[in-house]
């Protein structure tokens, strides 16, 4: 992370975050970068129709497909065992697969920058902004369905992946991870990539990588 981008995000983090685990610091640090986070994104106003749901999740299923392989490297088995995560569980991408085949559409990945995940501080930072309070899914599935009934919501509404029972493990971790003496700055560092990444990406959301099913393949699920 640039020196001026740890500036700006220290000018919006909370200084006053309690020390009651790691999982609190970053909830607390990281609460004005997730209310910046909502600004960019927008919803549910920026979904209007069935078309911007579809470019909604064209652009989670493109962070997701390129970050959440990122996370677990051979190198870091050891270190997600030792903090009682298997990164692959808390793997969203299939739920957004499911969500796109009832859509009828498959996306397919383009090459893109990538947030720098080097460090296992940096992937836990990821896992953080992936798997916890980013926003509020099943809130936004609600207004989706209220507004169009039947609307595939698996990926916001977690409803085939228990989310608070995944959450519940990755905040563990962090706890975990603090009290081994891991550095929370640095995990911090890897959160702000990520919800950096993530912004770009739902900024420039559109629909150039969707391809239409065939149709044996669209009554799938």
């Amino acid at each position: 992370m640039t020196t001026a981008r740890m500036a700006e995000v220290r000018s919006i983090i909370r200084s006053d975050a309690p020390v009651d685990g790691l999982a609190a610091r970053l909830l607390s640090d990281t609460a004005g970068l997730r209310l910046t986070f909502s600004r960019v994104v927008d919803l549910p106003s920026a979904v209007r129709s069935r078309s911007d749901y579809l470019d909604l999740l064209g652009a989670f299923h493109h962070a997701h497909h390129h970050l959440e392989p990122m996370l677990s490297p051979r190198e870091w088995t050891g270190q997600w065992a030792r903090l009682g995560v298997d990164p692959v569980l808390h793997r969203r991408a299939p739920l957004l697969d499911a969500d796109l085949t009832d859509l009828g559409v498959r996306m397919v990945l383009g090459d893109a920058p990538l947030p720098r995940i080097t460090t296992f501080a940096d992937a836990l930072g990821a896992l953080f902004v992936l798997d916890g309070p980013t926003l509020d899914g099943p809130a936004l599935a609600r207004s989706f369905r209220t507004s169009w009934p039947g609307l595939p919501v698996r990926y916001l509404s977690g409803t085939d992946r228990p989310i608070r029972r995944t959450w519940g493990i990755v905040r563990a971790a962090l706890d975990r991870f603090g009290e081994q003496g891991g550095l929370g700055d640095d995990v911090l560092n890897g959160a702000v990539r990520t919800y950096d990444y993530l912004a770009l990406v739902l900024r420039s959301r559109g629909r150039d990588g969707a391809i239409p099913l065939q149709p044996a393949v669209a009554e799938v699920g």
